[in-house]
């Protein structure tokens, strides 16, 4: 969210070493895949699915722009995260993908003017525009509904605005620190500074039209993660998304993805199982 991330957008080196960590954490992603393989073998579990490779790694044009997606394994409900303001899906969360990858699709990708997708043009963007954008482009790759949206910080916001937007294409909601939305951002970013982002995505109208009125998800599991050290400790704002909506603190700051990976994924099977 623009609030909690502007530090960083602000600083093209702090954004610099953020993608450098990302790259090598990314890396990892192999070896966690294996080790998975190795538990699997010593409780006896048959692993039938190869998470080792992408089934979808690929670009796809969607309104005169090329997006890069990329999927592991197979299974229904299909998980799809989203990643934070200016962030590239594909470089954040390649870690967390392998271990849910095994029995549900899970999905990531790099939205307009992010990682490897297209920049983009002139004109703002609101966040309208990027979810419809996200549901023509899961419909250009074949990826299926239902799914399980994962949005971190700002791409909770998305998540939480596709949930309302598609009700009927969304199985289930989780939220990894996601601050409650300002009004008034305005006064801190006035006019262009809301949306003057490698995006152009207009953030301030996002928080500003999600405080006056968040559209329920319906009747679906959502689990809304709060890190220890969160700046904004009470999110029971998002508790309106639906009546099975919880709230739950794992230990680590903002990017809690980064620092407590097996709660996360945890919380994200919970949702998961609570599909069925």
């Amino acid at each position: 969210m623009l609030r909690r991330e502007r530090s960083r957008l602000r600083s093209g080196s702090a954004l610099a070493a953020l993608a450098a960590f990302a790259i090598v954490f990314a890396g990892c992603g192999g070896s966690d895949a294996g080790s998975d393989d190795v538990a699997a073998a010593a409780t006896g579990t048959v692993e039938t699915v190869d998470v080792s490779e992408p089934v979808i790694d690929d670009r796809f044009a969607v309104g005169g722009a090329e997006l890069a997606i990329q999927c592991f394994g197979k299974g229904s409900p299909t998980v799809l995260f989203e990643a934070g303001s200016d962030s590239n899906g594909i470089g954040e969360f390649n870690a967390l993908m392998h271990p849910l990858a095994h029995n549900n699709m899970t999905c990531t990708y790099d939205r307009i003017g992010t990682g490897t997708s297209d920049p983009p043009g002139e004109r703002r963007r609101t966040m309208d525009d990027l979810v419809a954008v996200l549901n023509q482009l899961l419909e250009q790759a074949n990826v299926e509904a239902p799914y399980v949206l994962v949005g971190s910080s700002g791409g909770g916001l998305l998540a939480a605005h596709y949930a309302g937007k598609y009700r009927d294409e969304v199985a289930g909601v989780v939220l990894l620190d996601v601050g409650v939305p300002n009004p008034n951002l305005d006064k801190e970013f006035p006019g262009p500074l809301g949306w003057k982002n490698p995006e152009h995505m207009d953030w301030v109208d996002a928080e500003r039209r999600l405080a006056e009125k968040l559209t329920p998800a319906g009747n679906i599991p959502v689990r809304i993660v709060v890190a220890s050290e969160s700046e904004t400790p009470d999110q029971s704002f998002w508790l309106k998304l639906s009546p099975r909506a919880r709230q739950t603190t794992l230990q680590g700051g903002h990017d809690i993805y980064w620092d407590d990976r097996t709660g996360v994924v945890r919380e994200i099977r919970a949702v998961l199982d609570a599909t069925q």
